[in-house]
């Protein structure tokens, strides 16, 4: 019964993981507004819907909050150790000691989301007896980044493109991750939520609205978009679908997926492919190998 509980969640967990992976690799490259509409549009619901996983499963219990967040801090220290040849700056002490301290606090490419997590889970802890207000504060924070994210839009000059070119400045723990959070751990307090169909389509139809009207309206290539207003309501439809799909469903690798991916997307990179179809396809087909040959490796306790 249990995983059968359980069986949504695990689909819904890889069918973001690879999303994620599309998001980085853009296989619609070639095509811009198809880009803007997948790769810097609906896959962004990715992450937000994995913030949203761990806010569900979210455990108060002092001593599970410590245990959760050490576990989260030696994966991101050790990640951070694996991936340190594509972000450390070795051209200057200035430029080690800088590239160290930024891709430690902020977390370098994905690994952002770790870093975010660890602080939110912290944030979350620390204010569990006010847990209303800070959702309130974490919303407004929400929308005031999304209006920072798009002042270029609005405002000429090159600070507000600049702004959207540093996305921790509007995609970060108390921006991000809190509300999103947030809303999974009130979800898991209210297990009577259903979703109707008309809903998940009304849900879908506005996040695909939104979308659109951005990659209508942008002028510019190579503007960042991570925000949607429409994720607030469209991320806890689609999870509460998948939570109350009957599936008899496991699946131990999508953690994997997302967190190793880039040893292929950088070594496409590298050799100067920025993206595409044949990229993106390699990149999940490595991904997928990979987290499955390490499950087994762990399986049979070679490591």
């Amino acid at each position: 019964m249990q995983k059968q509980k359980m069986g949504g969640i695990c689909l819904l967990q890889v069918i973001l993981c690879v999303m994620v992976v599309l998001i980085h690799t853009r296989p619609f490259i070639s095509y811009p507004s198809v880009d803007a509409i997948t790769s810097n549009g609906i896959f962004r619901i990715a992450v937000p819907l994995f913030f949203l996983m761990n806010g569900y499963f979210f455990n108060f219990e002092r001593v599970q909050v410590v245990s959760k967040v050490k576990k989260t801090l030696v994966l991101y220290i050790f990640l951070l150790m694996l991936f340190s040849p594509f972000w450390i700056n070795l051209s200057t002490p200035y430029g080690t000691i800088k590239s160290i301290i930024y891709n430690v606090v902020i977390g370098w490419h994905h690994l952002w989301y770790l870093s975010s997590l660890i602080v939110a889970s912290i944030v979350i802890y620390i204010m569990r007896s006010r847990l209303v207000s800070l959702f309130i504060l974490s919303i407004i924070l929400f929308i005031a980044s999304y209006a920072v994210q798009n002042a270029y839009l609005l405002f000429d000059g090159a600070i507000f493109e600049k702004l959207n070119h540093k996305p921790f400045v509007y995609r970060n723990a108390f921006t991000f991750a809190i509300p999103f959070m947030l809303i999974g751990v009130y979800i898991r307090k209210s297990e009577h939520l259903k979703v109707s169909p008309l809903m998940i389509t009304a849900s879908l139809m506005l996040m695909f609205a939104e979308v659109a009207t951005f990659a209508l309206i942008e002028k510019k290539s190579g503007m960042a978009r991570d925000l949607y207003l429409t994720l607030l309501f469209t991320a806890p439809v689609l999870f509460l679908y998948f939570k109350n799909l009957s599936l008899s469903f496991e699946e131990n690798v999508s953690g994997r997926v997302y967190f190793y991916h880039p040893i292929s997307e950088m070594t496409f990179k590298s050799s100067g492919y920025d993206g595409g179809f044949i990229i993106s396809i390699s990149t999940i087909a490595f991904a997928f190998l990979f987290a499955i040959v390490i499950d087994k490796m762990k399986s049979k306790s070679i490591f």
